[in-house]
């Protein structure tokens, strides 16, 4: 049982609220119901818990209440309709809920409750940049490109880590003839959340598939996501980038809206792996097919969900058989609609991959080809660096463009 101090204050469904969060099925226990914040300052010296629930009704809630318990390492979780005002106070952990219906969140706050918070074991100085590979729906090229851009920059003698963060379908251990029941992700997210990692705890929990090329499986069933935790994800990001100079991940497809979802209350979600390397990323590399059906989906969430790519270098890789013009109509939809000016377009020569996926190998250590170099001008292109503060100012504008045009 998870001891929890109750602060909701004086508000008509407090008493049904607490009676329903201490339920034996939620395995959390209500040692005291306090009236304010001074209430808990003075419950808390005497009684041993391990979070304390407030609520917009809960009176004498300041910065410096919210400082001393955190400096007591106490869970402070807030119940609001308005996350900014606890947000300006310096608390980070808000569950939104409704006034009309605020038993709604019994369950998720008993959730985010028995999330563990992962404190990182080691002071690691990041070196390396978090390239993140994803798309807005499946079938994109997502992996292959993963893989030859990771391979790529090995093959320039960068240290990389491969990372299998597509929740869906991961495929990297079919890719590479590994067993399917190799350790990967999860394995090293468990040991964090047990603290019992060690220095160069990624290296040594991956596998070495060729010189300066490292790889972390993802899970060995699709239904395992349910056992993964922000928490420990931010920390696996932050170990990985001090030990690899290049993290590249394979996202999967899950940039859609339920999918962008806020991140914030840590709770378990199918594409926690993808948003949580979007969140430590440099640069996001966007695949599509060059259809119209493709590229409209591209354009229509890069725009919807401006927020979560600010600051982020955009590239997009397009992917299909060779067409010069739709060559051209493709690179002008991007950069006009979306607003992003690094498109580069592959002609897939699917009788060359499925030779490089029989073999188990790469595009890239193939004999010279089209294919090769495409790929390798796409890995050329994430190199060099872009004025973030332009490309985001741009896609600003695009927005508001949008915006007045459909008035």
């Amino acid at each position: 049982m998870i001891n929890v101090i109750a602060a909701i204050g004086k508000t008509e469904w407090e008493p049904q609220f607490v009676s329903a969060l201490a339920h034996p099925m939620t395995g959390i226990q209500v040692q005291r119901r306090c009236v304010d914040a001074l209430d808990v300052l003075a419950v808390v010296k005497v009684l041993a818990c391990e979070a304390v629930i407030i609520s917009d009704h809960t009176l004498r809630v300041t910065a410096e209440f919210i400082a001393e318990i955190n400096r007591q390492g106490i869970r402070l979780i807030a119940l609001t309709s308005n996350p900014e005002n606890f947000s300006d106070l310096g608390q980070v952990e808000c569950l939104t809920i409704e006034e009309s219906n605020p038993l709604a969140a019994i369950s998720m706050l008993a959730a985010l409750v028995r999330v563990d918070k992962v404190i990182p074991i080691l002071k690691s100085e990041s070196i390396g940049e978090l390239i993140l590979v994803c798309g807005f729906g499946g079938g994109t090229g997502k992996t292959r490109t993963a893989m030859e851009v990771a391979a790529y920059l090995a093959k320039l003698g960068k240290s990389t880590l491969l990372v299998d963060g597509d929740t869906y379908g991961p495929a990297l251990l079919q890719m590479f003839g590994l067993p399917i029941n190799t350790p990967g992700l999860l394995e090293v997210c468990r040991k964090i959340e047990r603290k019992a990692a060690a220095e160069n705890l990624i290296r040594e929990s991956s596998l070495e598939i060729c010189q300066n090329l490292n790889l972390i499986s993802g899970l060995t069933k699709s239904s395992r996501w349910l056992d993964l935790r922000l928490s420990a994800l931010q920390v696996f990001w932050e170990l990985a980038l001090s030990e690899f100079e290049f993290v590249v991940v394979d996202g999967g497809p899950v940039l859609e809206a339920e999918a962008m979802a806020n991140l914030e209350t840590g709770l378990p979600r199918r594409n926690l792996v993808s948003q949580s390397a979007l969140s430590a990323s440099h640069t996001v590399l966007i695949t599509t097919r060059r259809d119209e059906s493709s590229i409209t989906r591209l354009i229509k969430g890069v725009t919807e969900f401006q927020a979560h790519f600010a600051r982020k270098q955009l590239s997009v890789v397009a992917l299909g058989p060779i067409n010069p013009r739709n060559r051209k109509e493709v690179i002008s939809a991007v950069q006009i609609h979306a607003g992003i000016s690094d498109v580069n377009v592959i002609d897939f020569d699917y009788e060359l991959i499925n030779q490089v996926e029989y073999q188990r190998s790469f595009v890239i250590h193939r004999k010279e080809s089209q294919l090769q170099k495409q790929y390798i001008s796409v890995t050329c292109a994430l190199l060099e660096p872009t004025d973030l503060a332009v490309s985001t100012d741009r896609l600003k504008k695009l927005i508001h463009h949008q915006k007045v045009k459909a008035r």
